[in-house]
């Protein structure tokens, strides 16, 4: 947030090259986690209550830029068809890789949304990630954030 890569070819590496405050990258990283709980698609909501606040959401503080955690859900497909189930062995995968650069992982969901729900529970707590709603993520997040010492 409020940054730029900078590569150095000749070592072969990448650095971000911070361009504002840290207490402004803070705001700005606060101002990203509340809009989450407010998306909405304001063109069409009158007619059809389009809502794109998150049900499930996972979110990682990570000192290494990476986007594995993107891809920490994954539906089951049965009989050809997708249903409302996560698949724990791909959740449990994904998290075994950014828990080694994450200093804290958060995890929210609303009760009914997956089918797979407890089992899901039961794969975050081997990480020692409890399971709270998407709006006590968000505000232990912005917490986080608050508390946080950045460089």
């Amino acid at each position: 947030m409020g940054g730029e890569e900078v590569i150095d070819n000749e070592n072969r590496t990448i650095k971000i090259k911070y361009l504002i405050s840290p207490e402004e990258r803070k705001n700005r990283i606060k101002k990203v986690l509340e809009a989450l709980r407010y998306l909405t698609d304001y063109s069409k909501q009158a007619r059809l209550l389009t809502d794109f606040t998150p049900d499930v959401i996972c979110i990682a503080f990570q000192s290494k830029y990476s986007h594995r955690l993107q891809k920490l859900f994954e539906f089951v497909i049965e009989n050809g068809k997708i249903v409302r189930k996560l698949d724990v062995k791909r959740m449990e995968e994904i998290l075994n890789d950014v828990k080694d650069y994450s200093d804290k992982i958060v995890f929210g969901m609303i009760s009914g949304i997956i089918e797979n729900e407890e089992e899901v529970k039961e794969t975050l707590q081997k990480f020692g990630i409890e399971v709270k709603t998407p709006k006590e993520v968000i505000e232990e997040a912005l917490r986080y954030v608050d508390e946080a010492t950045i460089e």
